[in-house]
């Protein structure tokens, strides 16, 4: 069996599809930390990781969060995710370790620039050329 031939590709799609679900952004850390514990508890069902994956977020009411819930909501055009920290009795939610996710079509960034990470596109090219066939 070939590795298309396996539910590996769909689970990628999958992950692929939550990353750019515009409605519940999640930062991938907390993705792929989420499909690692799934793929730990059951190392042989990538179909089922996938299953699972589309059931990952709940819409639930403030009545209904409790602390330690990793949550995400609209806010201002972007989204906050982070961990609740308290629910008050008035629908105020405290969270910790939040983050204000963005996206814009352009962004001109100011201040000193002493480090850059690229993603690589040639990546298997430069790790396993023997492995790039041509089209």
């Amino acid at each position: 069996m070939t590795y298309k031939e396996t539910d590996y590709p769909e689970l990628l799609r999958e992950i692929h599809r939550l990353g750019q679900e515009a409605k519940k952004p999640v930062p991938a850390e907390d993705l792929m930390t989420e499909v690692l514990r799934l793929q730990d508890a059951i190392p042989v069902y990538p179909g089922i990781i996938s299953m699972c994956l589309r059931n990952l977020f709940e819409e639930v009411s403030v009545k209904d969060l409790q602390p330690g819930d990793r949550v995400s909501w609209a806010v201002d055009g972007g989204r906050i995710y982070g961990t609740v920290k308290e629910v008050q009795a008035d629908g105020n939610v405290s969270l910790s370790d939040a983050t204000l996710l963005t996206q814009s079509k352009e962004k001109k960034v100011k201040g000193p620039a002493e480090k850059f990470f690229r993603l690589r596109q040639d990546v298997l090219k430069k790790t396993w050329p023997s492995l790039v066939f041509e089209e």
